[in-house]
């Protein structure tokens, strides 16, 4: 007998690892956008107005950071849904194998859990 079993609660650990790694990744980009918003209080000027422009670039909603932060957020929605898809698909296929019965030669075999 054949009996393939996914691991479901690895896909949910999983799932939570990404989520920690994404909110990691936002408290560290607060950390800097404080960071970036007090340097205004020591530092004035061109140079400064610069910085603070490309820094505005890192952290706009079509930046790279903040595409990496949404990425993380999916693919951790995703690995909890196909936890679930293949938490139900395994109780669907376990529950149609105990009703399958073989017929052969006028005996009738009974799967293991009628006995």
């Amino acid at each position: 007998m054949c009996y393939i079993a996914v691991n479901h609660q690895i896909l949910i650990e999983a799932a939570s690892d990404m989520k920690i790694h994404e909110l990691i990744h936002n408290n560290i980009l607060n950390q800097a956008n404080n960071t970036v918003a007090n340097l205004e209080m020591k530092w004035s000027g061109m140079d400064y107005t610069q910085y603070k422009a490309q820094w505005s670039r890192i952290t706009a909603d079509d930046s790279t950071s903040k595409n990496i932060t949404n990425k993380m957020s999916e693919f951790s929605e995703f690995l909890r849904y196909a936890s679930e898809q293949y938490k139900n698909a395994q109780i669907t296929a376990v529950s149609h194998a105990k009703k399958i019965s073989i017929v052969t030669g006028g005996t009738r075999y009974i799967p293991l859990h009628e006995h």
